[in-house]
């Protein structure tokens, strides 16, 4: 995680990320971010899990980040180590 981050700023950056689009019956990488108090405390994990997800799944882009590409981008950002 980057140690010069504005938080401030990052969370207006996640609140326009919203409204998340639902998936009924799954339960997906954005919901576990839900909340803001969620991309603090789980997004590092998340970030580490698409990290993987993205160096060994085919469609990654397509499947995964277009459920959420803004909150996607900011999570790499923040997490992305």
């Amino acid at each position: 995680m980057r140690t010069d981050i504005d938080w401030n700023d990052i969370r207006k950056r996640y609140e326009a990320t919203k409204p998340f689009r639902e998936m009924p019956g799954e339960t997906t990488w954005v919901d576990r971010l839900y909340t803001w108090e969620d991309f603090i405390e789980r997004g590092r994990d998340v970030a580490e899990v698409l990290r993987h997800s993205a160096k060994t799944m085919v469609g990654y882009e397509d499947t995964i980040v277009a459920l959420n590409p803004a909150l996607h981008e900011l999570l790499m950002e923040v997490y992305g180590d």
